[in-house]
This record gives C-alpha cells, sequence and structure tokens, in this order.
C-alpha cells in the first residue's frame, strides 16, 4: 500500500520500523497457528572430583539436567516465528580431565536481591512506604549489614547484619515481624484517616514495649519508652 501510494507514513520509515512490523505481524500469525512438535533431547550431568589423596567429591549435589532441542517434527507456529534454537544432537558418554586446577565456590540456596527486587518486594508486601523505601536501603548500607556485589549487585548480609536479624528475631520476634510492621502500617494509614485515635496506637505501642521489660532489662527500656 505504501508503495502504490495509497498510504502515506508520516515520516520515512526505517528498517527498524519494517523489523518492528515484521516482528508484530510474524507473532500475531504464530498465536493463530497450530503447535509445533519438536524433539528434545534432555541428559542428566553429574561431576566428581577426584582429590589427591583418592577421595572422590561429588560436586553437584543433584544432576544437572540440560535440554536440548533437536529435530523439528512438525513446525506449526514455528514457520513464522522460531523461538527455539535448534542444535545437533549430542552423543553421551563419560568425559574425564586428567589433570587440572579447580576452585571450589559455595554459593547461597537463598535467591539474592538487588536493591530493585529488594523494592519490589517490600511494595508486595506492603512493608513501607515510597518515601521510606529508599531510606531503607540506604540505612541497611550505613550500618554495615549488607554488601552489594560488583558484577550483578546481589545485596549480601555481612556477618554483623546476619547477628543482627538473629538476635532480634529470637527475643522479639513479635515487634519486628513483617506481620507486625504491616499491621503498624495499616494502623498508621487509620490515623491519617482519621478512623483512630493516634494516642490510642500510642498507648498499644508503649504497652507493648513495657511487656518487654524483664527480657531487655530497665536501661534498654528507657531508651525506648
Amino acid at each position: 500500500l505504501i508503495n502504490e501510494g495509497i498510504i502515506e507514513p508520516v515520516i520515512r520509515l526505517s528498517r527498524e520500523h519494517i523489523g518492528i512490523y515484521n516482528l508484530i505481524f510474524n507473532r500475531f500469525i504464530a498465536s493463530q497457528s497450530k503447535a509445533a512438535i519438536v524433539r528434545k533431547q534432555v541428559m542428566e550431568l553429574s561431576i566428581f572430583l577426584t582429590l589427591s589423596n583418592g577421595d572422590v567429591v561429588s560436586i553437584t549435589e543433584t544432576p544437572l539436567k540440560i535440554e536440548n532441542f533437536i529435530d523439528v517434527v512438525f513446525d506449526g507456529f514455528m514457520r513464522f516465528y522460531k523461538p527455539l534454537k535448534i542444535s545437533s544432537y549430542i552423543p553421551l558418554r563419560r568425559y574425564e580431565l586428567l589433570h587440572g586446577n579447580f576452585r571450589l565456590v559455595t554459593k547461597s540456596t537463598t535467591q539474592l536481591l538487588t536493591q530493585a527486587s529488594l523494592i519490589n518486594m517490600m511494595k508486595r508486601e506492603g512493608i513501607g512506604r515510597p518515601s521510606t523505601y529508599a531510606k531503607i536501603v540506604e540505612t541497611l548500607f550505613k550500618r554495615n549489614y549488607v554488601l552489594e556485589s560488583r558484577r550483578r549487585g546481589y545485596l549480601i548480609p555481612t556477618q554483623l547484619g546476619s547477628k543482627v536479624y538473629y538476635y532480634l528475631t529470637e527475643h522479639f520476634k513479635t515487634l519486628v515481624s513483617e506481620n507486625r510492621t504491616k499491621e503498624l502500617e495499616k494502623k498508621m494509614d487509620l490515623v491519617e484517616g482519621g478512623s483512630i485515635d493516634y494516642v490510642e496506637v500510642l498507648n498499644e505501642l508503649y504497652n507493648e514495649l513495657i511487656s518487654y521489660k524483664e527480657l531487655v532489662g530497665r536501661k534498654l527500656i528507657k531508651v525506648l519508652v
């Protein structure tokens, strides 16, 4: 239509414009097509290391699962859109490396957070407010509770941060839990909306802190109240 002059574009079309149009068109046609049928090779990889003293150590606690798409039985939507890369079949055999230098690295089994994912989690869980998100993260760094990895920006708890966390959760679990924080945030919203009196909330918090008097001692309770 453009070549025939029926439609006149507002600006001159570039390769990028045409590429985006083709992508949208192909994705739409693919969504209306039949499912594709492909053949997949599934491999389980286990790695063992023989130490100098003869001991055999398994580096992988569980076999690593590797998937490889090797053939298209029926192309279906893949005629228009190819999200999968078809590779050659990989023959399975035992590989042995006689000599080499290895470095064993211990990694966390818990998914670490970045600053962005931490803030997203606080939003999702209802912890803090938009005006306090950045301040909370800043405080974690300022008090040396976390470090940020250089490569991927993960927040890594320091030894101090871990000790503070375990101490607080052991002795003041009801005061520092996520549910307690959410509950307090809701009450602050009710105070702001005029539904409850702020004095009532303060009295409740005061009485709760007093109940910890026997656990934390007289000196600390004076600081808290």
